[in-house]
């Protein structure tokens, strides 16, 4: 499970690097991105390409990590907070995931309050 995450990590990271993103997220990957501090959701993503288009807009100087340990949940899924800074911003959040054969096939992104 901590594989899947750091694999993620890595691949947001490095977002022209197609390679580690396959190494993360399945081909067929959902992803719900909700608003800051918001259960709303603010866009899904359906497929790796659509993913790799989200990781292409992040901001350069944005980095991305995990403040804690994954957490195994009731129904099958796990979470993770996870951290990003550019420059002098800071912010956490909350992604929940379900993984098919250790990569990521449904995740859902909460950024926490700005």
């Amino acid at each position: 499970m901590i594989d899947a995450f750091d694999r993620l990590v890595a691949a947001i990271n490095a977002p022209s690097d197609r390679a580690l993103l396959e190494r993360a997220v399945t081909p067929t990957v959902h992803v719900d991105r909700h608003q800051p501090g918001d259960a709303a959701i603010a866009e899904q993503l359906d497929g790796i390409d659509a993913v790799a288009r989200w990781f292409a807009r992040t901001p350069e100087n944005c980095v991305f990590g995990l403040a804690d340990a994954p957490r195994d949940l009731a129904d099958g899924r796990c979470e993770v907070t996870y951290t990003i800074s550019a420059g002098e911003f800071t912010n956490r959040g909350l992604w929940t995931a379900t993984l098919d054969d250790g990569r990521i096939a449904a995740l859902a992104h909460y950024p926490f309050s700005l």
